[in-house]
């Protein structure tokens, strides 16, 4: 009888542990999710605003060359 015991507490605790480690994960999850989303975004928009400033300069060095010829 005690031998039962032990093997259904130690699947008890098993499943406990697993369930766990499911929390964790989810929580985990949703938590680094919108950081990783914000980051992403950030580093998106620093390479728009880089793009932008180069497409400016040679928008100015065109703009240079065709009215001194």
């Amino acid at each position: 009888m005690t031998a039962e015991r032990r093997s259904c507490d130690s699947q008890s605790n098993g499943l406990k542990r697993y369930l766990v480690g499911v929390a964790v994960a989810i929580t985990t999850a949703i938590l680094c999710q919108p950081m990783a989303l914000i980051w992403w975004a950030a580093t998106i928009t620093t390479r728009m605003d880089r793009v932008e400033q180069d497409v400016a300069q040679l928008t100015v060095r065109v703009h240079t060359l065709e009215t001194e010829r």
